[in-house]
C-alpha cells in the first residue's frame, strides 16, 4: 500500500468515525429538555467541530488523489437516494401560493408556531401581519422572503417546531421584538437551509456522481432536518454567548 494510499484509508475511518460520534452526540442533545440542552452546549460544540474536520478530512483526501470510490465513501442506497432526490426538489421548487402542497406546507409551519408556543392556534391566513409579528417575516405573504430555498425551509421550520417545541417556543418569544439584540427567525431558517443544502450539494444533485461516507445518514428520513435543528440551535447559542446584534448576523451565519 502506497503512503498516499494509506493516508486516505486512515482519513476514511476518521471521517466516518466522527461523523457516528457527532450523529449520536446530537440525537442525545437534541432529545434532552431545553434546560440540558445548554448544559450540554460544549458537547455540541466539540460534536459540530469534529463534523466541520471530518468533512475538510474527506475534501483532503480527494485532493491527494484521485483514487476509487471506496477511497472516499459510496454511492447513496436507493433509500437513500430517493430522499435525497426529494430534499433536492423541494429547495428548486419555488413556493407557489396558488399551490395545494406548498399552502398546506405553509400551514403546518403556523400551526406548529402556536402549539410551540402553547398558544390557541388562530384560523390559518396565508397572508397575515401574524407572519411579521411572529416569526419576523419581512413580508405578510412569508412565501415572498424563501429566496431560493423552494419550500425546504419551510419544512424545516415546520419541523423544529413540531419535534423541539421548547426550544422553539423560547426563541420565537425571545425574538419576537424587533430590536437589534434579537434576530428574524424566520431568515435564520431560510439561510440555514441553504447552508445545509449547500453542503449537501442538494441544488447540483452531488449525490448522483460523488461517493461520500455520510450519504447513508439520508436512509433515515428524517436526517437534513435534524441537522437543520441542531445547526439552528447552534447558532442560537452563538449568538447569546456573543451578545450578537443584528450586525453580526452575516458573521455568525458564516
Amino acid at each position: 500500500m502506497t503512503r498516499s494510499a494509506q493516508t486516505i484509508g486512515e482519513l476514511r475511518k476518521l471521517n466516518t468515525i466522527l461523523i457516528r460520534v457527532t450523529l449520536l452526540v446530537l440525537r442525545m442533545v437534541l432529545e434532552d429538555s431545553f434546560n440540558k440542552w445548554y448544559t450540554q452546549r460544549i458537547k455540541v460544540y466539540k460534536a459540530l467541530f469534529s463534523l466541520r474536520c471530518s468533512y475538510q478530512a474527506n475534501t483532503a483526501a480527494t485532493a491527494v488523489t484521485n483514487a476509487t470510490s471506496s477511497a472516499s465513501g459510496t454511492m447513496p442506497s436507493h433509500v437513500a437516494s430517493t430522499t435525497l432526490h426529494e430534499l433536492s426538489a423541494d429547495l428548486i421548487t419555488p413556493y407557489a401560493t396558488n399551490n395545494p402542497t406548498h399552502v398546506k406546507i405553509l400551514q403546518e409551519v403556523w400551526n406548529t408556531t402556536y402549539r410551540a408556543m402553547n398558544t390557541k392556534i388562530p384560523p390559518f391566513e396565508k397572508e397575515s401581519a401574524k407572519w411579521k409579528d411572529i416569526l419576523c417575516f419581512q413580508n405578510m405573504n412569508p412565501g415572498a422572503d424563501l429566496k431560493t430555498s423552494g419550500i425546504l425551509a419551510l419544512r424545516c421550520l415546520a419541523y423544529m417546531f413540531d419535534r423541539y417545541p421548547s426550544p422553539s417556543s423560547a426563541i420565537i418569544a425571545k425574538n419576537r421584538t424587533n430590536i437589534k439584540t434579537n434576530y428574524p427567525v424566520s431568515a435564520v431558517g431560510v439561510n440555514t437551509a441553504l447552508l445545509i443544502a449547500d453542503v449537501f450539494g442538494l441544488r447540483t444533485q452531488k449525490y448522483n456522481a460523488e461517493p461520500m461516507p455520510y450519504w447513508s445518514m439520508f436512509e433515515h428520513p428524517s436526517c437534513f432536518y435534524e441537522v437543520f435543528c441542531i445547526c439552528f440551535l447552534y447558532m442560537n447559542q452563538m449568538w447569546v454567548n456573543n451578545k450578537a446584534t443584528r450586525s453580526d448576523f452575516g458573521k455568525i451565519m458564516g
